[in-house]
């Protein structure tokens, strides 16, 4: 008896919760009586007493204009419709004629209708549904006239209408509307007129008008919207007229307006977007003003304005973005002007600005990118000046500045790159200075630098000879400078050796210089001219500067020439471009050894003799001009008998520069005389025994 009592008492609360169990699950059991009643299957729910359509009745049965009803009766029970089931009539292909749905229909559910292209006509929704299930319609091309959706739809979902190509005329979207989902409307290419996206929209789903081509007219997109999915207008390309994206969106994704041709005008990206994602404007050549980056933007991915070619004006991409994809502006040719390039960024993708041919002035590539992609700046001919490559850049890929034939000057390549891309530099036919390689290049691409004959000559600083293909370069009648020490290298190494000529870079210096004298006495206002020579004869640069210690005793010019100005000792150096020097003592003596005669009016002078004529005297001067009472006097005669007999002379005679005339008996007798008698070019008479009696020349 205890134990019966035990048990019942804590049996109690088990019982208790089966109870409950079973009143929880009679409205589900009530839901799940499915039945049949005509050439339709419902299930029917005898707690709310309404009805949701969940088939034919026989999948093969076909039916000619289906009708659903409001209501239907079981069991002396009334039953109102209020939902057609998920995938209740899909790919029903044997339905055929007009669809009717009734108003008391609330929920079309997912797939509904899907794949029914027999179903024919104007397909009305009645004001009572408020959802448009995923799918409820896809696939129905059969349907034709205006589709209007009843201010009662809070939500279209993915794929409701897609390929729904029949519809034709306006398509109104009412403002209850709150969410259009990924491919809603995509491919009805029926539709026309203007669309109006009501402001009760958030988000335009991916795809969900992609394919509605004949939309026309302007788009105008609501402040309400955020979100504008990939691919939601993608192929619209009946749009006309300015796109206005408002302020309140924060995302638009890839390929949302692609093949767009029809918009013009400007295109502001609004301040609140950070992705421009790839294909998102591709193809949308209508545009024809300025495209605006704002600087919430850090990414432009891909092929976002890939063949915009209406675009004009300068580009500006604003510091805020940190990464261009490839091709993202390939083949925008109307941007002219500058081009400017964020310091932000890293790396310039593949054919990132392809053919954008319209860019003008020089181009400067930001210090922290280290990667020029493939194509990179292919056809960009209407950048000038030099292009500078900054030592950040590791890698130039093939094509990388194909015909931009703009380019001038010098090209250096940082030594930070190791191998240059195919057809890299091609046709850049404007250079016209020095290409100089760097150190760490070890490859060089087939035709990189083929049809860019203008360079003056190619420096390589690579230890060993970078690899490259025989049409690498244009020219091969210009100088190579590489490494000394590598030079026989490059002399061997295919390709290389066949340059006009290898030199070492800074080209064969001089190894020495020497003056033909390293002593010299010169008179006042005398002159006489110094020969360096420079070895070796082969050095690149043979250039001698002249200089004097003391400028106000002897003065020397550009040729070597020293010119006597006072009394006094001064050093000659003559020095070449790489340092070597040599040198020539001067002696700067007065010139009151002669008598002369002068000519105010001509303000010339002749020597007339010798103030002392019983002194010895070695090495005979006659100098170029002679200063008297201030005046400077040009010595141009030697008169006659100015030294006749004058046994006492020996040594050398120079006659100066100005002498014109050497008169009769003037240096008659003086046998004293050595060396070569070298009469300047100057003298144009010469008198009777001038020189007789000089045996000792």
């Amino acid at each position: 008896m205890k134990e019966l009592i035990y048990f019942i008492r804590h049996s109690i609360p088990a019982i208790r919760a089966i109870a409950l169990a079973i009143l929880l699950c009679l409205p589900a059991m009530a839901s799940a009586e499915i039945v049949t009643i005509g050439d339709l299957k419902y299930d029917l729910n005898s707690l709310t007493e309404t009805a949701s359509v969940s088939g034919p009745a026989d999948s093969s049965l076909e039916i000619w204009n289906l009708t659903i009803p409001s209501e239907v009766r079981y069991n002396n029970i009334t039953y109102t419709v209020t939902e057609i089931g998920k995938s209740a009539f899909e790919n029903c292909s044997q339905i055929t004629g007009s669809l009717t749905i009734p108003n008391t229909i609330i929920l079309i559910g997912n797939s509904a209708f899907a794949g029914c292209s027999g179903l024919t006509g104007e397909l009305v929704i009645p004001y009572s549904v408020k959802t448009i299930s995923d799918r409820a319609f896809s696939g129905c091309t059969g349907f034709t006239g205006a589709l209007t959706i009843p201010n009662s739809v809070t939500s279209i979902g993915y794929s409701a209408f897609e390929v729904c190509s029949g519809f034709t005329g306006a398509l109104t979207i009412p403002n209850s509307v709150t969410y259009i989902g990924s491919s809603a409307f995509s491919g009805c290419s029926g539709f026309t007129g203007a669309l109006t996206i009501p402001n009760s929209v958030k988000t335009v789903g991916g795809y969900a008008f992609s394919g509605c081509s004949g939309f026309t007219g302007a788009l105008t997109i609501p402040n309400s919207v955020t979100d504008i999915g990939s691919s939601a207008f993608r192929g619209c390309s009946g749009f006309t007229g300015a796109l206005t994206i408002p302020n309140s969106v924060t995302h638009i994704g890839y390929r949302a307006f692609e093949d767009c041709s029809g918009f013009t005008g400007d295109l502001t990206i609004p301040n609140l977007v950070t992705t421009i994602g790839s294909y998102t404007f591709r193809r949308c050549s209508g545009f024809t003003g300025t495209l605006t980056i704002p600087n919430s933007v850090t990414t432009i991915d891909s092929y976002a304005f890939d063949g915009c070619s209406g675009f004009t004006g300068a580009l500006t991409i604003p510091n805020s973005v940190t990464d261009i994809g490839e091709g993202a502006f390939r083949g925008c040719s109307g941007f002219t002007g500058a081009l400017t390039i964020p310091n932000s960024l890293t790396s310039i993708g593949d054919g990132t600005f392809e053919n954008c041919s319209g860019f003008t002035g020089v181009l400067t590539i930001p210090n922290l990118v280290t990667t020029i992609g493939n194509r990179a700046f292919y056809g960009c001919s209407g950048f000038t000046g030099a292009l500078i490559i900054p030592n950040t850049v590791t890698t130039i890929g093939a094509w990388a500045f194909l015909d931009c034939s703009g380019f001038t000057g010098d090209l250096t390549i940082p030594n930070s790159v190791k191998s240059i891309g195919i057809s890299a530099f091609n046709s850049c036919k404007g250079f016209n200075g020095t290409l100089t390689l760097p150190k760490s290049l070890t490859s060089i691409g087939s035709s990189a630098f083929y049809g860019s004959p203008g360079f003056k000559s190619v420096e390589c600083s690579a230890i060993t000879p970078p690899a490259a293909e025989q049409n690498s370069f244009s020219n091969y009648d210009i100088p190579l400078y590489v490494p000394l020490e590598y030079l026989k290298a490059y002399k061997t190494a295919e390709v290389w050796k066949d340059f006009f000529s290898i030199k070492p870079i800074g080209g064969i210096p001089a190894e020495s210089i020497a003056l033909d004298r390293t002593e010299a006495e010169v008179f006042v206002g005398q002159s006489l001219a110094l020969t360096a020579t420079v070895l070796p004869e082969d050095a690149d640069d043979r250039t001698v500067t002249w200089s004097s210690s003391d400028g106000s005793v002897a003065s020397v010019d550009a040729i070597g020439k020293v010119s006597g100005i006072k009394t006094g000792n001064t050093t000659i150096t003559a020095t070449t471009v790489n340092g070597l020097t040599a040198e020539c003592k001067i002696l700067v003596v007065d010139d009151s050894t002669f008598t002369f005669s002068y000519n105010d009016v001509n303000k010339t002078a002749t020597v007339t003799g010798l103030k002392n004529p019983a002194t010895p005297l070695v090495n005979l001067a006659i100098p170029d001009v002679k200063v008297h009472n201030g005046v400077t006097y040009r010595v141009t005669s030697i008169g006659n008998e100015a030294f006749i007999n004058n046994t006492l002379l020996s040594g050398t005679l120079t006659i100066g520069e100005n002498i014109t005339s050497i008169d009769d008996n003037a240096f008659w007798g003086c046998s004293g005389l050595t060396g070569a008698l070298i009469i300047p070019n100057s003298v144009t008479s010469i008198g009777e025994g001038a020189f007789r009696g000089c045996s000792g020349f």
